[in-house]
């Protein structure tokens, strides 16, 4: 097996690992927040929604992402657009196919080279590829939490 296959496939689980934590989570408290400053279920889906529309290009070009004012404002801008979990629900899967495409583009020869990524330091190509996993894994267990709080003692 590839490696690009591997990360695709696990990439795959993390969302719907992510999706299934996030659908646990009552209904008309998926926006809710805890101590009114802690990020809801949706904000967290939001979040990877978006995210998972970045790296088809990431991975394609591997040219540095740019963190501006401009480019976090469109980002803050498409996520409260999925204002329900439909809808971040819809985007995620369609972002996440889409990454997912592209993580298994990417040549052998290109998974030790590095670039710039989060930080100074390099990260190496296969790394980046992992990032939607991990960050949507991150996500999974901070929803879990909010599940908690909410009651749900439940493994699952």
């Amino acid at each position: 097996m590839r490696v690009q296959d591997f990360i695709a496939d696990e990439t795959n689980r993390a969302m719907e690992g992510l999706l299934r934590q996030v659908r646990r989570v009552p209904a008309d408290k998926a926006d809710w927040s805890p101590l009114g400053e802690g990020r809801s279920a949706l904000d967290q889906l939001q979040e990877c929604a978006v995210i998972a529309g970045f790296y088809p290009h990431l991975l394609a070009t591997f040219e540095p992402p740019v963190f501006d004012e401009a480019s976090m404002a469109a980002f803050e801008e498409a996520r409260k657009k999925l204002d329900t979990v439909e809808k971040a629900e819809a985007a995620l899967r369609e972002g996440t196919a889409k990454t997912i495409a592209a993580i298994q583009a990417v040549p052998d020869e290109k998974l030790e080279d590095t670039m710039t990524f989060f930080g100074p330091e390099p990260w190496k190509i296969s790394s980046v590829m992992l990032a939607h996993y991990w960050n949507m894994t991150w996500h999974t267990g901070q929803t879990c939490f909010i599940q908690t709080l909410l009651g749900d003692k439940k493994m699952g």
